[in-house]
């Protein structure tokens, strides 16, 4: 079956009455003036690869790259309405990092032989992928980053802790992903996570915060039970690499209410705290062992460098991406160039680019 672009995209744009619902919920008493947003390219078009019955139709070679940049005009648009600067930040990660599999064996392999199997979709994207760049660069407040095979997680990781670290008074950060990697960084940043849904019931879609994390991820992510005993957030990091992340090809180690219930009887004894510090998995080992708490340690630190976005962006990302340590954002004010793109490119799908403004 082919699908247009616009069907795939469309799919991550959420109508404006349930997004209404949805920040005034979860941003209830803030004062914020200026979102950064962050698009998970590859959350937004994984269909493509992981259905095998769904082909993109090529009778517009960029509409892709029009249906992704119009995405980010339905979200500008909703956010201007309410008085709100974006910022956003599109980016395309393969989620296999070359490194990762000095860490783990055969780490989320399904996902790179569907998209190297669909050498076709492949050659559309990357085709895609050029005029989103060449474009971005005359947009406002709107970049884009191909980072190869690194998770997308950790350029989000990256962006924040460089670029925004330390400015954010009265700034909100919100990422529209699929990817389980991304709750991480709610904790480490209060950031939200924007999790489009859409069924034949309607659009179901739903964010996730540090108010609802345990229950989502229980809920939602897992289909499981919430456990009894809530731990802090700020141990989600740790709970993803002792249980399971299926997503990446990583199998159950603990199952969810035992991995609960070492941390808790470690934070009812006083070996760790019951607030969101965030403790790197080779800390939390140690602890654990001097609770005489059995757990495979050179495993779980390797799990946990794989998928944790602070660790990634700190050492995997800029190696594989040296250009990224010098980090920086291009707008170009150019009209003429900025219509001469959308003129050529964009005939057949036009951007609105009213709406981009």
């Amino acid at each position: 079956m082919k699908i247009l672009p616009e069907q795939l995209i469309m799919g991550s744009a959420i109508k404006y009455m349930n997004l209404s619902n949805l920040i005034s919920l979860s941003f209830a008493g803030s004062n914020c003036t200026e979102i950064n947003l962050f698009i998970d390219m590859n959350s937004v078009i994984k269909k493509l690869y992981s259905m095998n019955d769904i082909e993109l139709d090529n009778s517009d070679p960029y509409g892709l790259a029009s249906a992704i940049i119009n995405l980010c005009g339905h979200y500008r648009s909703y956010f201007k309405s309410i008085g709100v600067i974006t910022n956003i930040y599109i980016i395309y990660g393969l989620n296999c990092p070359k490194m990762n599999e000095t860490y783990i064996k055969d780490y989320n392999s399904k996902s790179m032989m569907d998209y190297m199997r669909k050498r076709d979709t492949t050659e559309i994207v990357c085709n895609n992928i050029k005029i989103l760049k060449l474009l971005c660069q005359y947009l406002p407040r709107i970049h884009f980053f191909d980072i190869g095979y690194n998770e997308t997680s950790a350029m989000v990781d990256y962006i924040l802790k460089t670029i925004w670290l330390g400015k954010q008074m009265n700034v909100e950060n919100i990422i529209l992903s699929k990817d389980v990697l991304m709750l991480q960084l709610i904790p480490s940043y209060n950031v939200r996570v924007l999790r489009p849904y859409k069924t034949i019931e309607g659009d179901l879609s739903y964010i996730v915060d540090n108010n609802n994390l345990w229950q989502m991820f229980c809920n939602r992510y897992r289909k499981c039970t919430l456990p009894e005993k809530i731990i802090p957030t700020g141990y989600f990091q740790n709970v993803l690499p002792m249980t399971r992340v299926p997503e990446r090809g990583i199998y159950s180690m603990l199952n969810l209410n035992k991995c609960f219930t070492i941390i808790s009887s470690g934070i009812d004894v006083g070996f760790l705290k019951n607030d969101n510090r965030l403790y790197s998995q080779d800390v939390l080992n140690n602890i654990l062992e001097s609770m005489d708490v059995p757990c495979n340690k050179p495993e779980l630190i390797m799990r946990y460098r794989a998928i944790n976005p602070n660790y990634q962006s700190s050492y995997v990302l800029l190696m594989e991406n040296p250009e990224l340590k010098y980090l920086r954002l291009i707008e170009l004010n150019d009209p003429k160039s900025l219509n001469e793109i959308s003129s050529r490119y964009f005939t057949l799908n036009p951007i609105n680019l009213e709406a981009l403004m």
